[in-house]
């Protein structure tokens, strides 16, 4: 073994690289899977998805409601 080579620290970085990598692999094999199945229902009825879903469709109702009032109502127009 040379005492002044630099390449024993090459293999340690990167073989300690290699194996971090393959350690870590299985959580973010499981992640990715969760993070689509998530994803999937989103894109499914809103009613039958997560939480955000719901709520971002009421939220756009509200809000659709809300215009509706404000034209029926003469507020929200400009220079009447």
């Amino acid at each position: 073994m040379q005492t002044g080579s630099i390449d024993p620290l090459y293999h340690v970085c990167f073989g300690g690289m290699i194996f971090s990598y393959l350690v870590t692999l299985p959580v973010e094999h499981r992640h990715l899977e969760h993070q689509q199945h998530a994803n999937l229902k989103d894109q499914e009825w809103p009613m039958s998805g997560s939480g955000e879903a719901v709520r971002r469709e009421r939220e756009r109702e509200r809000v659709a409601h809300e215009i509706g009032q404000e034209g029926k109502l003469g507020f929200g127009t400009c220079c009447e």
